[in-house]
């Protein structure tokens, strides 16, 4: 069944349209950047949204989900979580058509949601479509499978729909460390490509708390991401800046994201998703982290895999001692990091970007500017 799926998708139309292939590890060719990512609110779900897209680095946008649409709370289950996934669509349609790249591969449908009917109700013509978006399919942590995987898939083969085939596997529930993690990732990804008929897949290991921000972690990505793009002919992704504690404008959602990119292009990824940080903190995303996580994964591209190990390891001490969200900076809200009207990052973010910036450059990593 693997063997039949094709080694490149399209998604996107027109000017805007992307084209993910399978990528080697240390290979010069550079992997297609989709950035965002956090939980917004409806009066920022545009303007931070706008604020990833306008990036020139930016080939398309993920994983936005909203706490509220229209007035109605986003409940699983409620008419709110099905009105939240269809906004979540429609403004992000809105979005990248108002900053001049209408055809932009918006993400996975229904972000804002968990029920296969929210997912569902998104793709509409002025949504989520099967040119622009893909279906959550994927196993749940530990391996477990309900019918609305298989509800999801049936749904996305009968509509020429990509499925989102991922995987990650939570290091301290059901596999023990890193190998057990890594391991346990390729068999989920391996089930899912068969059940769901997916043209592309990722994984990993993750601490309990959905982190990939520690050293098992890492090594658990990049052995996962190493041994899929190396024995399939998909193209493999990787996560390009989520997987974090730090929040937006601080020096350590810097060092996150360079750490990450380091793991995750020098390992083969074809493409990165998720720009923002995990925890759970309402618009703290920006198009910043966005920018950095283009332009850092850009410059890495071709970078030998001891090499990218090797700067890991110099990075990681300046983060390890505050890698959990009581000690993590949460950093400042979009608000406070960008004009909203103008869509301009504040001059103290750009500022520390470029302090930080000069330093990857003193340890190898080669920006084009």
């Amino acid at each position: 069944m693997i063997k039949s799926r094709p080694s490149e998708v399209k998604f996107g139309t027109g000017k805007d349209q992307i084209t993910i292939k399978n990528r080697k590890p240390e290979e010069k060719t550079k992997p297609v950047i989709t950035t965002g990512g956090g939980i917004l609110s409806e009066d920022m779900f545009l303007p931070i949204v706008k604020s990833c897209a306008q990036e020139p680095t930016c080939q398309g946008i993920n994983g936005f989900s909203l706490i509220s649409a229209w007035g109605l709370d986003n409940k699983t289950g409620s008419p709110g979580e099905i009105m939240c996934a269809i906004a979540e669509g429609l403004w992000n349609r809105e979005a990248v058509k108002s900053v001049g790249k209408p055809g932009l591969y918006i993400g996975l449908a229904g972000a804002s949601a968990l029920s296969p009917a929210g997912a569902i109700a998104a793709f509409h013509p002025e949504g989520y479509t099967k040119e622009n978006a893909q279906i959550p399919i994927h196993l749940f942590n530990e391996l477990k499978l309900t019918w609305s995987r298989f509800i999801l898939a049936t749904y996305a083969r009968l509509n020429g729909i990509v499925p989102w085939t991922s995987y990650g596997a939570a290091i301290g529930l059901l596999f023990r460390n890193s190998e057990e993690a890594s391991v346990g990732a390729i068999a989920a990804l391996l089930a899912e490509l068969a059940y769901g008929q997916g043209s592309l897949c990722m994984g990993g290991g993750m601490g309990s708390d959905g982190m990939v921000m520690r050293r098992e972690s890492l090594a658990s990505g990049a052995a996962c991401t190493l041994a899929l793009t190396n024995n399939l002919h998909v193209p493999v992704g990787g996560v390009g800046g989520g997987g974090g504690y730090a929040g937006p404008c601080t020096e350590m959602r810097v060092y996150e994201i360079a750490i990450i990119n380091l793991m995750s292009v020098a390992s083969g990824a074809g493409w990165l998703w998720y720009s923002g940080t995990l925890r759970t903190l309402i618009n703290y995303c920006t198009g910043m982290e966005g920018r950095i996580m283009g332009e850092t994964a850009r410059a890495i591209a071709g970078m030998k895999r001891a090499d990218a190990n090797e700067l890991i390891n110099k990075l990681l001490p300046k983060i390890e001692d505050k890698e959990n969200p009581e000690k993590a900076p949460m950093g400042k809200s979009f608000m406070e990091c960008y004009d909203v009207k103008t869509l301009t990052p504040s001059k103290e973010y750009t500022d520390l970007y470029a302090r930080v910036k000069k330093e990857l450059i003193d340890y190898g990593i080669e920006y084009e500017y």
